[in-house]
């Protein structure tokens, strides 16, 4: 039985670490040393780690194929804010003051200071194609529709944070367990280990 206890504790014990290593990974790039991050590196969002780069630029120029259609980085809207919100936090907690950069930074920004995702969420209005993006600013997180398509390069022109799969790529799901099931496993294997050291007396 204690085996099986010590079996629970190094798993748990496995899991912190790499949950730790996670966070200690976590890389903030400024290139220019300005004050301004031009990358993220290693961000995790829904057990994968991403790299974030920022580019400004209108929807088609960010986005666009060159054939009229879109490569979005995520599909929704639900996880587009949950990217940029697991951005924000990411970040904050090692600079609360953080500000980002793209490298055609000097171009004219609608909000300055602010950033997009694009998503494939879509649909049709007026007989026009609109795309779903959220927006941050000002630690407010939003959610619009804006047309897309040719004619339409102009809009949300602004810089758009781009998220990719980071070298490191993904976190198996199953390597990293619920908080209650861990506390728990480490409180039987207390309790179990306890039990047969007082047999033992």
């Amino acid at each position: 039985m204690a085996s099986v206890s010590s079996a629970f504790l190094a798993s748990c014990f496995a899991w912190f670490a790499t949950q730790a290593a996670v966070a200690a990974s976590l890389t903030l790039i400024d290139d220019d040393s300005n004050g301004r991050y031009e990358k993220v590196e290693n961000l995790l969002f829904e057990n994968v780690l991403y790299d974030v780069t920022f580019k400004t630029g209108s929807i088609n120029s960010v986005y666009g194929d060159g054939k009229g259609g879109f490569s979005f980085d995520f599909s929704n809207l639900v996880d587009a804010e949950g990217a940029l919100r697991a951005l924000d936090a990411a970040v904050s907690s090692i600079d609360d003051d953080y500000a980002f950069e793209s490298p055609n930074f000097d171009e004219i920004d609608r909000f300055p200071g602010a950033y997009y995702i694009h998503t494939n969420e879509n649909g049709i209005e007026g007989g026009v194609s609109q795309s779903g993006y959220v927006l941050f600013r000002g630690g407010i997180f939003e959610s619009f529709w804006s047309p897309t398509g040719p004619g339409f390069d102009g809009e949300v022109f602004g810089m758009h944070a781009l998220f990719e799969l980071s070298e490191m790529e993904e976190i198996t799901p199953a390597s990293t367990p619920e908080p209650s099931v861990v506390l728990g496993f480490i409180t039987l294997g207390g309790l179990m280990l306890g039990s047969k050291r007082k047999t033992k007396g």
